[in-house]
């Protein structure tokens, strides 16, 4: 058992759930072949349409460098295409394909079970009232990212 004063610290308990959530979250995508940041370039692009390189890194706050590499792997996925922009050629239009919808559908799946068992203690209200707390806090430290418009 961790020591009293640890469990105690709110900061100490956030660091652990959040360890058993991106094993969780890995483990699932692992079972469909993507990275928490390859689900979620598909993921933006599914919400956001076809959007320019730099536009998925600022709204995922990814490094652009990183995100290039990511987007390699989707690429030869099939996941997604790059095409020049039309009006600056120099800038890469990114889409999803329809193998890499079916994709993103796999890994949601394979996230919500996931999610499932990971908050199966909690009750519905229990899980609600999480996701406010969650999201409050980071929007409070990340508005960027985290508050809507």
């Amino acid at each position: 058992m961790h020591p009293e004063s640890l469990r105690r610290q709110p900061t100490f308990l956030l660091a652990r759930a959040a360890t058993m959530a991106r094993r969780a979250c890995s483990e699932a995508l692992a079972e469909v072949g993507l990275t928490q940041a390859e689900h979620g370039i598909l993921a933006c692009l599914r919400e956001c349409g076809p959007l320019m390189q730099r536009d998925v890194a600022e709204r995922l706050a990814l490094d652009p460098g990183d995100l290039v590499t990511y987007l390699d792997k989707l690429e030869a996925l099939e996941a997604i295409s790059r095409t020049p922009d039309k009006k600056d050629r120099r800038r890469r239009v990114i889409e999803p394909t329809a193998l890499g919808s079916e994709l993103l559908t796999r890994a949601d799946d394979a996230l919500a079970t996931a999610t499932a068992r990971l908050l199966d203690p909690l009750d519905p209200a229990e899980i609600t009232h999480l996701m406010a707390t969650l999201t409050r806090l980071l929007g409070a430290h990340d508005p960027a990212h985290w508050c809507q418009a």
